[in-house]
């Protein structure tokens, strides 16, 4: 049994490390792309180099890209809608098997401060009458 739990928890952080990891790739690459694109790609076609697609990258700036480069954008962009809703179904299933209880080690309260160290030593030197531990040493 305390195997199984081991288990769990194990494969419950491999598959938030992974998550993460694919949702940073493909954050960064839809930043390099609009960013490259806007600096390098040309604002008016050029049909012989093929760069022939209009492209709206970088707040509005319009450029011209060949096919290949056109589908690189495609593919980080799909890729972004389908991390989007994976995140979204991670927390729903995490919510729904108790992953984010307070007090557990993926949950809410590391966020917030609370069950930290420091929160608890805060606590106390706000209830012993406002003077934090360093300053009662």
């Amino acid at each position: 049994m305390i195997r199984s739990v081991a288990k769990r928890r194990s494969m419950k952080k491999v598959l938030i490390v992974l998550a993460a990891s694919i949702c940073f790739f493909t954050v960064g690459g839809g930043v390099y792309i609009d960013v490259h694109y806007s600096a390098v790609m040309p604002g008016s076609p050029q049909p012989s180099t093929g760069r022939i697609y209009r492209m709206v990258v970088n707040h509005g700036y319009v450029v011209y890209v060949n096919k290949r480069e056109l589908e690189w954008a495609d593919f980080f962009e799909k890729l972004t809608d389908i991390c989007g809703v994976g995140a979204l179904l991670f927390v729903l299933v995490g919510a729904c098997l108790g992953w984010f209880k307070k007090g557990s080690r993926w949950g809410l309260s590391g966020f917030s401060g609370e069950g930290s160290e420091e929160h608890k030593e805060i606590t106390e030197a706000h209830n012993a009458g406002g003077q934090s531990a360093d300053e009662r040493r």
